[in-house]
């Protein structure tokens, strides 16, 4: 039996209907994420202080060493990743633990295989949950250069693939093939042979001259009826000049149809 006093139906305040249910509800979970919120330190509370990249003149294939030093400004130890992106890539990572109002250190060794300037960016982001490990911030950016090691004497090598043009030839179209060569060593090469084979047979020739630290593209012309080719091109294969060896050549298969 329903007791009613005045306007109040007491059985309907003894009894709270669906809608306050559902209210204490959200307000618990609202209490819930507003205490998960405050346990996480933000992504902003670390700062940059420094960076020191070892060796300070960088060449092919040293193992570089890259320390940023940060600043950790919550309240609470922070594990933090960082990653390390090169032209855009994403290279390796790294973790470390930064104490709460402290410095701490973030560390990447990574080696370089070509002589060339490269766009360097560090990102990071707090360790935890998915949600938060998408809280990355950039932390620095910049550039280091590298530098080739010189070698002694006249050192060659093909630098890259073997380019074809048109790629997809129709039978005989009118093809350019070309091939980068390079001298990493010290003194200049003189009348450098550079031979082109269709299924190891010769079917032209160059000759050029590249200074040292330097490299010279280099193309024949080509064309051949329906079928597929094996297409070769080397430095110096009588070895009348010093190379490497190991690198003196590339093929290319060429599908014409």
């Amino acid at each position: 039996m329903a007791f009613t006093h005045g306007l109040f139906d007491m059985k309907k305040i003894t009894r709270p209907g669906n809608h306050w249910r559902r209210l204490h509800l959200l307000l618990g979970l609202f209490s819930s994420l507003l205490f998960v919120s405050a346990e996480k330190p933000p992504v902003e509370w670390v700062i940059f202080k420094d960076i020191f990249i070892r060796p300070e003149t960088i060449g092919v294939e040293d193992r570089v060493e890259i320390k940023l030093i940060v600043e950790n400004a919550s309240s609470k130890d922070l594990p933090l990743t960082g990653k390390l992106v090169i032209d855009g890539k994403e290279i390796t990572s790294s973790a470390s633990l930064i104490p709460s109002g402290g410095e701490g250190d973030i560390l990447f060794y990574i080696t370089f295989h070509k002589p060339k300037a490269y766009e360097l960016t560090v990102i990071v982001s707090p360790e935890g949950s998915d949600e938060y490990q998408r809280l990355w911030q950039r932390l620095w950016s910049g550039a280091v250069v590298v530098k080739g090691k010189q070698i002694k004497g006249v050192e060659l090598s093909i630098d890259g693939s073997l380019s074809i043009y048109p790629p997809f030839p129709t039978p005989n179209e009118n093809v350019e093939i070309g091939v980068t060569i390079e001298n990493i060593g010290s003194e200049p090469a003189q009348d450098v042979p550079v031979y082109f084979y269709q299924n190891d047979h010769a079917f032209d020739r160059v000759t050029i001259d590249i200074n040292a630290m330097d490299s010279e593209f280099v193309s024949v012309p080509w064309s051949a009826p329906a079928g597929e080719y094996h297409i070769r091109a080397v430095i110096d294969p009588q070895g009348t000049i010093g190379e490497n060896k190991d690198n003196d050549s590339v093929t290319r298969w060429v599908i014409v149809r």
